[in-house]
Order: C-alpha cells, then structure tokens, then sequence
C-alpha cells in the first residue's frame, strides 16, 4: 500500500490469499494432502533471486513491485527440474482474465499489469541464466527477447 493504513489493512483485504483459504477451497474441491507446506514470500523471492544469480536490476525492480504470479510459478517450475524447457503460453502482460472481465481495467483505467516492468525483467534474466524458457506468445518474445516458438 502507499500509506501506513493501506499497509497495515492489507493481510485483512488479502484473506482469500491466506494459506488457511486455500487449503479449505481445495479440501471443498476434493483435494486431500498428507502435509500442506508455505514456505513464505520471502523464500520465493529468495529463489527467484537464487536463479537469477543475484540480478541487480531484478531486485530493484522487485523492490519496486512484486512479481505476478506468473513470474513466480515460472521460477517454481524451473526450480523443480523435471523438464528440458519451459514453455511461456497462454498470457500476456495486460489485466486480463481468462475466466472473467477485469474490474480494475476501468479504475485504472488501463490494460497495462502493474507488475510489466517487473515481469518483463524477470523473464528474462531466467531465461538467460538458465537457457531452458520459450513461448508461444508473440508479445511475450517481443517485450523480453525470449526464443519464440
């Protein structure tokens, strides 16, 4: 948030992120589990910074604002080391819902993601220090030079 009441109000406006939420949503759907484990924001951003070697303007740039969770299931997937490559499909870097209209596209008026610059950046520099991530998205290849497919 931009002021101290945003800040100390948003684990209250973010409930339906909150690890308990999720759990319940998923047990309602039928999902069972033996250990359910959240390492935390801060561990994936370690990681994410872990496989970027430290890139500086990625930290700057997260300083800024976050990475989309996009970025970090990029970054979950390449951490897991079960593939060859990584395919970037089925995205772009505008507000945008496949299931739904995104409200916030009329308050602010713009298509544009708040976290592009940051995504943009991270994107690519996983991409070049681990040479394992592709797209099949011509504005993805374009906005962060990722081999297109």
């Amino acid at each position: 948030g931009s002021n101290l009441l945003r800040r100390t109000l948003c684990p209250v406006r973010m409930w339906r992120c909150q690890p308990w939420f999720f759990r319940r949503r998923l047990a309602a759907a039928g999902y069972r589990w033996d250990r359910f484990i959240n390492p935390g924001y801060d561990w994936y951003v370690n990681q994410l910074l872990m496989l970027t070697s430290g890139d500086p303007e990625v930290k700057a740039a997260m300083a800024r604002k976050q990475p989309s969770t996009g970025a970090f299931a990029l970054a979950l997937a390449l951490l897991l080391g079960q593939w060859d490559r990584v395919v970037l499909s089925g995205f772009s870097f505008e507000l945008s819902h496949a299931y739904a209209d995104n409200p916030e596209i009329s308050v602010q008026g713009s298509k544009r993601s708040k976290h592009l610059e940051t995504d943009v950046l991270v994107m690519c520099s996983l991409a070049k220090h681990t040479a394992r991530v592709v797209t099949t998205e011509p504005i993805v290849a374009e906005a962060t030079g990722i081999e297109y497919l």
